[in-house]
């Protein structure tokens, strides 16, 4: 079955934004990280979702990380990093990579496959 349209994703966290997000959006990308302000704004999000009769797991939760692969401890700091993104309800994720002279297939074997290895699937 086709999706009447493509996926509308909406990036943002004040109060307007998230009911925006909550009355249009299919994802909803957090500006930030994991961690109180994410559940802080997602609590936000549910109410807006409430309020106007919408299931607030009918939203994808996005969030965007930086790999700055030429750093020490990049793939550790990223694995770390995705895995809090995900325990807090993430289920999108964009990793912005700054190579470094490393080749792409750095970011599969380092950081997306020991990830899904170990994060938990739903």
């Amino acid at each position: 079955m086709q999706r009447p349209h493509p996926p509308i994703l909406i990036g943002g966290s004040d109060d307007r934004m998230l009911r925006i997000v909550a009355e249009h959006a299919d994802i909803w990308t957090f500006p930030g990280g994991p961690g109180e302000a994410f559940s802080q704004r997602n609590a936000v999000l549910a109410g807006h979702c409430a309020a106007i009769g919408r299931d607030p797991a009918d939203i994808v939760r996005s969030m965007q990380i930086i790999v700055r692969c030429d750093e020490p401890d990049a793939a550790a700091t990223a694995r770390s990093e995705l895995l809090a993104m995900i325990e807090a309800g993430v289920t999108h994720v964009m990793l912005a990579a700054i190579l470094g002279g490393r080749p792409v297939r750095w970011l599969g074997d380092e950081i997306v496959e020991p990830v899904r290895a170990v994060a938990p699937h739903g």
